[in-house]
């Protein structure tokens, strides 16, 4: 299976839909996951216009998978951890994130994401 059709985590780490892809400006797991760590690219404006910046830490243990991500990788230094995300699995090499509701998972479904807001 083509790396791009694993498990991907897309954030949008300044909030601003104007920046990166539909929003989005990194993409973790774009070129797989290899010995317990992940891709993390920045993404933007098209979906293959992809810059490598390094790889992550990850664990998984049974269905859990969790990455270790720093406020400077998401380019937060100073700031309050604020961003928004979202998972997407078996998805292919499509750039239509309506199609994500036919191909693969995504969550939350299609055009929302999921807010991280510190409390």
């Amino acid at each position: 299976s083509d790396a791009r059709d694993a498990m991907l985590l897309f954030v949008d780490a300044d909030c601003d839909p104007k920046t990166g892809w539909n929003g989005f400006d990194l993409v973790f797991g774009g070129l797989g996951h290899h010995d317990c760590t992940t891709s993390i690219e920045r993404i933007g404006p098209g979906f293959t216009d992809r810059k490598l910046l390094g790889s992550v830490p990850t664990h998984c243990a049974g269905t859990d998978f969790t990455l270790r991500v720093s406020r400077d990788q998401l380019g937060l230094q100073g700031k309050p951890a604020a961003f928004d995300f979202q998972w997407v699995d078996g998805v292919g090499n499509t750039s239509n994130r309506v199609e994500w509701l036919d191909h693969g998972d995504s969550a939350p479904d299609a055009r929302f994401v999921y807010r991280y807001r510190p409390q």
